[in-house]
């Protein structure tokens, strides 16, 4: 698209935005009159469109080729990666049991092992108003979980993530 064509767009705008804002609709006249420059207003939207997409399309394309390039080692490295973490953790879950600690070195890296509190809404029913927002309010549910009060419908659960860094 050309920056002429684009500007020439960006003038049908603003003269439909300006319009739609002068726009009345009062009785059955002016609703044919709205309903008459709204497609007028979907037009310019369709064109808009248009034009992007015959810029965005070739990289839409080419980002897709590129991510299906890639997938196959992704997927091993993330099952490598899960397998791996998946050894350390239950090796190191032993040792924790013994008290020992939680930071381990390595020739080339080292990982440090944390745990990580979360709520677990087992039955979103059952939990009390006092914790619901629009969802259950997790961050309240966990803090009174932790304080020794059982909260109906929800429990703790935790979790360890290892922490990779580089010598």
């Amino acid at each position: 698209m050309e920056n002429k064509e684009l500007q020439t767009l960006q003038e049908e705008t603003s003269e439909v935005l300006s319009l739609s804002n002068s726009l009345s609709v009062e009785n059955a006249e002016t609703l044919s009159d709205g309903i008459d420059f709204l497609a007028r207003v979907k037009t310019i939207g369709k064109r808009i469109k248009k034009e992007k997409d015959e810029i965005l399309d070739p990289f839409k394309v080419a980002l897709k080729n590129a991510q299906k390039r890639f997938k196959p080692a992704e997927t091993s490295y993330a099952e490598a990666e899960g397998i791996v973490k998946e050894k350390i953790k239950t090796y190191t879950g032993e040792l924790e049991d013994k008290g020992e600690d939680f930071c381990f070195d390595g020739k080339e890296a080292k990982i440090s092992i944390r745990k990580l509190t979360k709520v677990v809404i087992v039955d979103s029913e059952k939990i009390p108003e006092k914790y619901l927002t629009q969802v259950p309010n997790e961050n309240l549910i966990k803090e009174t979980i932790l304080s020794g009060e059982e909260v109906p419908g929800a429990k703790i659960e935790i979790n360890r993530n290892i922490a990779s860094l580089s010598l």
